[in-house]
């Protein structure tokens, strides 16, 4: 029963159903104790739920804020080509629980799938799966040659004492170009020669995605690419990506629970339900 409640981006990476159980739970709280609450967050549609009175940083201190709320411009995927992956009857277990039931997927080159889905369905799990990150129980996955799995934590997956550069050179096929792609991805030379902690949370994804691309994939998989970042830098990394998917005619696969993402970005989007996509 606290006076106060603190929540610093307490909607961060969950999905829709999940807001609205916290959301819930706030106003509980609010009504129960009275209870005020101070909420740092880049999630407008929070604010929205619940009403709140808003600040926002101007640069120099906090102002009254505006709750307007970006929305996710609608991309041209571009032309779809042969099939580049095909997955069959996969299954995967933790235990007793089967997150994935018999799954079927196929994939083109050049199309965006979107895979949506709430938290702790198994989209993650696939995702690692096609990444060949994680061996899965049972089912059949042929094609998929040269997959890299773009992760939900971008700084997790840049070692942190490596410069950025450094591990590029680690993966990079002979022939690519590390000055010319970091700079048509918006991520300036000097950011190169900086650690991951020395880095903002956008030019860490565009980072992660240099090196991606690094190894030539025919492949990208996205595992929520947008989570735990302000609207207006979410907008612009995707933005960035399917312009990299359309110039290289990549296959791409955009595991997300915003479904407003899923519906502006991709060619198709599928649902996980039940282990199996619909």
């Amino acid at each position: 029963g606290p006076e106060l409640l603190i929540a610093d981006e307490p909607t961060a990476s969950l999905d829709g159903a999940s807001i609205e159980d916290f959301t819930e739970g706030l106003r509980l709280l609010q009504e129960r104790h009275s209870t005020a609450a101070l909420i740092a967050t880049h999630d407008l549609g929070l604010v929205a739920a619940l009403g709140a009175r808003t600040f926002e940083f101007d640069g120099e201190g906090f102002v009254p804020g505006t709750n307007s709320l970006l929305q996710w411009p609608r991309a041209d995927p571009g032309a779809v080509g042969a099939p580049v992956m095909s997955v069959r009857g996969l299954v995967k277990s933790y235990g007793s629980t089967e997150v994935l039931r018999g799954l079927d997927l196929a994939v083109h080159g050049g199309e965006v799938v979107a895979v949506v889905g709430p938290s702790g369905c198994g989209k993650s799990t696939l995702a690692r799966i096609l990444a060949g990150h994680l061996a899965a129980d049972r089912g059949e996955i042929t094609g998929g040659a040269g997959v890299q799995l773009l992760f939900q934590d971008a700084y997790a997956s840049l070692t942190p004492h490596r410069t950025i550069r450094s591990l590029v050179d680690e993966t990079r096929r002979r022939g690519f170009d590390t000055e010319q792609e970091a700079e048509s991805l918006g991520l300036p030379a000097e950011k190169l020669t900086g650690r991951p902690a020395q880095l903002s949370g956008g030019e860490r994804r565009r980072a992660a995605l240099l090196r991606a691309l690094s190894v030539e994939p025919s492949i990208l998989v996205l595992d929520e690419p947008t989570a735990s970042l302000d609207h207006q830098t979410a907008v612009m990394v995707m933005d960035m990506v399917m312009r990299v998917q359309r110039r290289r005619g990549l296959a791409c696969l955009l595991i997300t629970h915003d479904r407003s993402l899923a519906t502006t970005q991709a060619h198709r989007v599928l649902s996980l339900v039940d282990g199996r996509l619909q």
